[in-house]
């Protein structure tokens, strides 16, 4: 079996469940966009915690602020 893919990450489809749930009311005019600025700082540091586990060409420790 390969490697899952991004999406399949258990982090990263947790942070995208908590992002819909969240723009829905985005979208129906219900909540502001900025609502969905602290999710969105959820998900991209889950992504990149999926990549580096399952893809990593190159060192995504070099992106800034990763350890």
């Amino acid at each position: 079996m390969g490697e899952r893919p991004i999406v399949a990450h258990p982090n990263v489809k947790d942070a995208m469940v908590q992002y819909g749930k969240q723009l829905k009311p985005v979208e129906a005019g219900s909540a502001k966009p900025w609502s969905l600025k602290p999710l969105s700082y959820s998900l991209a540091p889950a992504c990149r915690k999926s990549l580096a586990e399952t893809w990593n060409p190159a060192d995504l420790k070099d992106l800034v602020g990763e350890k």
